[in-house]
Order: C-alpha cells, then sequence, then structure tokens
C-alpha cells in the first residue's frame, strides 16, 4: 500500500495560514483582555473614578489649539448635564462659517469632563480635556469629468484643463462634519511594574493617600475620517456639524491604535497621494466590530484560496497534453476580461487589496495562453463546438457593445477619451461574462462531459466568490466589479449543474479521466 505524502505545496500553505491565523487572534485576543491586579493597594494602579459615574460634557469652540484661559458663552457648542459616561449622546447644529475659516485659518474644539453641576472655567472642576481641529486645509475638488461630445471646442477643453490642473494644487479649507468624542471607560486594576506599554504611553498617573491612580483618557476619534468626508468651506454661512460622544472600552482603543499606526505606515510608504490607506481606512471605521473580525479571519481564509486557485490553475495547465475537452477562445476571452479589469480597476483607483490579485491573475492567463497555443486544438469535436459559440458570441455581443459605447459617450461623463473605453470595455466583460463563458459552455453540451475541466480550480474560486460577496459590502471598489462578484456565483452554479448532468464515466475515451488534476 503506497505511503500518503503529506508535505505537499498545499498543506505546507495552509498549515503557514492556519499558524498565522492563530498568532493573529492570540495577539487580538491579549489586547482586547488586558493582565490585571488584584494584589496589595501600594503595588497597583486604580482608575480615578468609576466609569458609571455622571459627569458634565462641556464642548466650546475656539482659534486657539491650547485651552483658553477664559471661555465664553458665544463659543459654547454643546453642554451635557449628569450625563452617563457608558450612554451615547449626539446633536447635530448649525455652526457659524467665519471669515477666518474661509482664509485657511484652524478652528478648535475644546472638551471638558467635569463633575455635575460644575464650570469648566474653574481649573481644579477639570477631570479631563482634549483638543481637536474641526477645520481642515486639503487640495480643492474640482470635477474632472465631462461629456466627451459637448459642443466645447479642443481650445476650450485645454484651458479647462489647465484651470483644472492649477486648482487641483491649491490648497482650500474643509469643515469636519463630525466631532466624536471617546472616553476609555476602563475600570481595571493594573500592576504598576508591568502595564502594557501602549496603555502606559497614555496614562496619567498620581498619588492621592488611598494610592496611585489613573486618570481617564479622553480623545477625539478621528480614524473615521477620509477625505471624501470633508466638508468643503465656499460661501456657506453655516454648515452642519454632528457633536457625537460614544465611551470606547480599553480593548477596542488598543485594537483601533494598532490599525490606525498600521494604516499610517501605509500611507508612509505609498505618500500622502495614495489613496490606499484611505480606503482601507473607510474599509474598517464604516464596518461594524463583529462583521469587522468575521471579515479579518475571512480574509484570511480567501487569500488562501487565492494561492491555492493560482497553484492547481498553473499545475493543471502545465500537466496538459492535449486540449480535448478546453476551449481555446475561452482561455483567450480570459486573458482579455482579466486584463481589462485590471486596467479598469487602476482607471478608478480602486485599492491595491483588488488591484493586486487582478493583475497576478492576468499574468496566470497569460500562461494558460501561451500554453493553450503551443497545444493547439486537434479534436475536431472540440474545434468546432469552439468555432461555432465563438461565431454566435461574436453576433450577440458586438452590436449590444457598439450601442452601449455609443449611448455612454453620448449622455455620460468621463474624464477623457481612455476613461470612456475602457469604462465600456469593462461594461462588456462585467456585463457579458456569461457570454464570453459561452465557448467552454457549449463544448460541455456538445461533448456531454465536464472531465477536462480543473475542478480543484473551480472549487477554491468557487469558495472564493462566495467570500467576494461579503468583501462587496464592505471594501471599496467599483460598483460594476461589486456586481461581478454575484455574477461569478452564477457562472459556477452553472457549471455545477453540467457536472451534474454530465457525470464522469472513465470508460469514455474523451473523459481523459487520468488526465484530472
Amino acid at each position: 500500500m503506497p505511503v500518503r505524502n503529506y508535505c505537499t505545496c498545499a498543506n505546507i500553505t495552509t498549515l503557514i495560514f492556519l499558524l498565522y491565523g492563530v498568532n493573529m487572534f492570540v495577539t487580538f485576543y491579549n489586547m482586547w483582555s488586558p493582565p490585571t491586579f488584584s494584589g496589595p493597594v501600594h503595588k497597583g494602579i486604580s482608575p480615578q473614578w468609576d466609569v458609571k459615574e455622571s459627569v458634565d460634557i462641556t464642548v466650546y469652540q475656539s482659534t486657539s489649539s491650547t485651552r483658553p484661559s477664559k471661555l465664553r458663552d458665544e463659543d459654547l457648542l454643546w453642554t451635557l448635564r449628569s450625563h452617563d459616561l457608558q450612554e451615547e449622546a449626539t446633536l447635530t447644529i448649525d455652526l457659524p462659517i467665519t471669515d477666518r475659516m474661509r482664509e485657511k485659518k484652524a478652528q478648535h474644539a475644546h472638551i471638558f469632563v467635569t463633575p455635575p453641576n460644575a464650570s469648566p472655567s474653574v481649573q481644579d472642576n477639570i477631570l479631563v480635556h482634549a483638543t481637536a481641529s474641526i477645520t481642515k486645509t486639503s487640495e480643492c475638488r474640482s470635477n474632472t469629468t465631462r461629456t466627451l461630445l459637448s459642443a466645447a471646442s479642443e481650445e476650450q477643453k485645454s484651458d479647462e484643463r489647465a484651470v483644472q490642473k492649477s486648482k487641483n494644487k491649491k490648497k482650500c479649507p474643509f469643515l469636519k462634519p463630525k466631532v466624536l468624542i471617546r472616553v476609555v471607560t476602563d475600570s481595571n486594576v493594573y500592576h504598576r511594574d508591568t502595564i502594557p506599554p501602549d496603555i502606559a504611553y497614555f496614562m496619567k498617573a498620581f498619588q492621592t493617600p488611598n494610592g496611585l491612580r489613573y486618570a481617564p483618557r479622553m480623545f477625539v476619534d478621528e480614524m473615521w475620517l477620509v477625505p471624501n468626508l470633508l466638508l468643503p468651506i465656499n460661501n456657506e454661512t453655516h454648515l452642519q456639524l454632528e457633536l457625537t460622544y460614544a465611551p470606547i472600552s480599553i480593548g477596542l482603543t488598543r485594537i483601533m491604535s494598532t490599525l490606525n499606526q498600521a494604516l499610517d505606515s501605509v500611507k508612509d510608504i505609498l505618500g500622502e497621494d495614495s489613496s490606499e490607506a484611505d480606503n482601507l481606512r473607510e474599509s474598517l471605521t464604516g464596518t461594524a466590530p463583529l462583521l469587522l473580525a468575521v471579515t479579518f479571519g475571512v480574509a484570511m481564509v480567501h487569500l488562501l484560496l487565492d494561492v491555492l486557485a493560482f497553484k492547481n490553475d498553473i499545475s493543471f495547465w502545465a500537466a496538459r497534453k492535449d486540449m480535448v475537452g478546453l476551449s481555446f477562445n475561452a482561455v483567450r476571452n480570459q486573458l482579455v476580461m482579466s486584463f481589462i479589469v485590471a486596467l479598469y480597476l487602476h482607471d478608478n483607483k480602486t485599492g491595491w487589496l483588488i488591484l493586486a490579485p487582478a493583475i497576478g491573475m492576468v499574468f496566470v492567463n497569460v500562461f494558460k495562453l501561451y500554453k493553450a497555443t503551443k497545444l493547439g486544438q486537434a479534436h475536431s469535436v472540440t474545434a468546432s463546438a469552439d468555432s461555432a459559440a465563438m461565431k454566435w458570441m461574436v453576433i450577440i455581443l458586438t452590436p449590444c457593445v457598439i450601442g452601449y459605447a455609443t449611448y455612454s459617450l453620448m449622455y455620460h461623463e468621463h474624464r477623457g477619451w481612455w476613461s470612456w473605453f475602457i469604462q465600456v470595455a469593462a461594461s462588456a466583460v462585467y456585463g457579458g461574462g456569461f457570454v464570453l463563458m459561452t465557448p467552454q459552455l457549449f463544448i460541455n453540451y456538445q461533448l456531454k462531459s465536464v472531465a477536462a475541466l480543473p475542478w480543484k480550480v473551480f472549487f477554491y474560486k468557487a469558495c472564493s466568490t462566495f467570500i467576494d460577496d461579503l468583501f462587496a459590502f464592505i471594501i471599496k471598489m467599483p460598483n460594476m466589479h461589486r456586481a461581478a462578484a454575484f455574477r461569478d456565483d452564477i457562472i459556477f452554479l452553472v457549471y455545477l449543474y453540467q457536472r451534474w448532468l454530465y457525470p464522469v464515466d472513465h470508460n469514455r475515451p474523451i473523459e481523459g479521466g487520468e488526465k484530472q488534476d
């Protein structure tokens, strides 16, 4: 009896991903549940107050980033009286826009936490204080799209592009749409010598007759803030500003701080002009914590399945000796489709989390087409079915593409001719994905066989596709690419139906069972 080899590429890759996943789980669990202390009082450090206490929270605006020496009633934005620290609160106000803000000078919000009915004007009443800017200077926004068949002359268009280019380099004032106030509701007692470094960094400790205490941490959360959410300050007299108080646990604070540092590192590596970090930030902060945790786990599985699919796809084609049961036109179509999709994603400034696998698929399809070209289409039944399906596909698809291209050129706005071309081509790929797979489906029907297909690859890709359905609602991507995730589900179900309809019969020479991956 032959000994089964468990030291395969797939098993080793799976083990590596499994160990990495376990390490990630342990790391996040330790951040969520920091070590506490229950020993002698003189060795511990306790919170200054009970998180169940009620306090007053007041918010003032000021032109200075330092705490104002005098608080004026006209600068008061919000007051929460005798508020429970564990309850959320929100208020939307119409903030007056001053000439100072239009001149791109910073405006700040000062948040004070005091005992109930205590004035923040008295220094000794202030339990904790935080400051944040509510305005920001960033690159001016401009509309870079236009109808390509507009009546404007080429000279006018050239002037418009010059104006837009100079405007893009100019800085304009913006208002942050929200001030999100966070108080860390940490009631843990820590050993003074073993406090986790990330907690000790923000901890403000002081000695009291009852032992060492630490002040509560309050900060303004801006992890959610991405450039497209900023409100431009133009000629408006008022803009809406949302003031929100939301408590946060020490565990979630540590995880958010780690993620924020990672996003800042991505921006440092890719540059300030890169939108990759902002896309990731928007995905992370716009998702519920439970769904976000599931997404991290599923992302690991998705990456593993992609690696295994690439590996098995290359292995399958490297081992092929002929093209019996396989469509040469389908292989060629897949290369064209993957290349157009990669160009479309790049043109839409999609993040590398989506773009990188698309580029990888282009290289895989180049290898598959090279191999298919070397093998040739020797089987007459396969070749005739492939040619017939390709002929009808061209007849059906060409008028649809020409009609949509004309409609888009006349009524849709584009950044330029290249954007129009790639958008029309991508629309044909996304919308006509079923039609472009017709040659392979028709060959399966003619041969009454699906044995020649790489079913391991289909299985891995199908699992990845179902995972893509989850990512479609989380990760920022073009709407057509989002819809294509659900289209791929249906394509796989069609192949699955043919698999059930045409069971493998190894007695038939055309099945080629010995060639299965």
